[in-house]
């Protein structure tokens, strides 16, 4: 797991070079279509430091802000990463299976997967995907049993018809998969998205310690 870490002090930063954020919206936004599966979390730390302008990645990978000295120290952190899975196999057939990753989910977190839209990161970049799900027709008559589906139930098809082709897109075993990130803004001020308050949170304190570190340097 790594995590966005801001320790709360004193000294000034300056803001000459910081990316500029837009809108606290377009941020959470911006964070809610980026993917950090548990352990493949780097591509989103490094954007995280490019909006930190003093900011560092520890021995962990954890992305540690410090804004000035003595004490009390406070810490505030919000968690980068998010549940999802790796590629667990590649058959010959050129399906994909999965195996979990990420701690601790709820009892029926993969059946969000069945019959929906995935990303594989492979060495080439993200692999649009989709995770099958069982014929109706084939399956008519027969007794199929009822427990829920799992990550062992999942076959991913990118379009390849064979272990080679999966190989030529970049796909390795390991390789990173999540749900396609398609956040959906709705209501006034509403977000819909695969690990949207995680996204959220770290939003917010990307903007409040660059907001605390203007206010000491003005």
């Amino acid at each position: 797991m790594r995590i966005l870490g801001l320790f709360l002090g004193l000294f000034p930063i300056s803001l000459a070079a910081q990316v500029p954020l837009g809108s606290p919206g377009a941020l959470v936004e911006r964070f809610a279509a980026m993917t950090a599966v548990t352990g493949y979390e780097h591509a989103m730390a490094d954007s995280v430091v490019a909006l930190l302008p003093g900011g560092t990645r520890d021995r962990a990978g954890n992305v540690v802000l410090r804004l000035g000295s003595g004490s009390p120290t406070r810490m505030v952190v919000c968690p980068i990463d998010e549940p999802g899975y790796v590629v667990g196999a590649i058959r010959r057939d050129g399906y994909v299976t999965l195996h979990r990753v990420g701690g601790r989910v709820p009892p029926l977190f993969d059946q969000q997967l069945e019959g929906h839209r995935v990303t594989v990161w492979g060495t080439r970049g993200g692999v649009p995907a989709v995770v099958g799900v069982r014929s109706t027709h084939l399956t008519r008559g027969r007794t199929v049993a009822d427990e829920p589906f799992t990550a062992d139930n999942a076959y991913v098809d990118l379009g390849a018809r064979s272990g080679a082709e999966v190989s030529l897109l970049g796909v390795r075993m390991l390789s990173p998969v999540a749900l396609a990130k398609r956040p959906h803004r709705y209501g006034d001020s509403l977000l819909a998205a695969p690990s949207a308050g995680r996204r959220a949170a770290c939003a917010a304190l990307v903007i409040a310690a660059r907001e605390a570190a203007q206010r000491t340097s003005a």
